[in-house]
């Protein structure tokens, strides 16, 4: 039972914080219209998503090398929502990050950092036409914006 209690403290701490301190960038990038959105990529959101993981007890060290070759294509096994606080810490302000566009309905008010990194919504698998025209969008978006891309590869 107390492990249990722990448990559903821990999720309220992240997610009022996803909700608090995810404000802080979506702010700055609606009043910069749009100009520091790289800034909170790069040095915001790692601040923010390693803070959260440090209030539930997880402590994260990232070395990445100095020059990240651009464009690419990251992927990773998504297996939980920390996943998304560990691939926003590495700061990559060359990377457009790929959420599901069904956390928009899942947690309304929780993706604040979402908006003020910049993520790009990926249709639902059941919208075929939509997710095809936006993978190519992607795809434009990589070559005009030499970026890289992140997301799961699952679904």
């Amino acid at each position: 039972m107390y492990k249990k209690i722990v448990h559903i403290i821990k999720m309220i701490v992240v997610l009022m914080s996803i909700l608090l301190l995810g404000f802080i960038p979506f702010t700055l990038r609606v009043l910069s219209f749009g100009m520091l959105t790289s800034f909170n990529r790069k040095y915001l959101a790692p601040v923010i998503c390693k803070f959260t993981l440090f209030l539930i007890g997880m402590r994260i060290e990232i070395h990445l090398p100095e020059k990240l070759p651009h464009p690419a294509f990251i992927t990773f096994n998504h297996n939980s929502i920390l996943d998304a606080f560990g691939l926003m810490a590495m700061g990559l302000s060359e990377t457009r990050f790929l959420m599901t566009e069904l956390i928009l309905y899942q947690m309304p008010f929780g993706n604040f950092m979402a908006w003020g990194v910049g993520c790009l919504f990926i249709p639902p698998k059941s919208s075929r036409e939509r997710r095809i025209a936006f993978l190519k969008n992607c795809v434009v978006r990589i070559k005009k914006e030499s970026c890289s891309i992140a997301g799961s590869s699952e679904g």
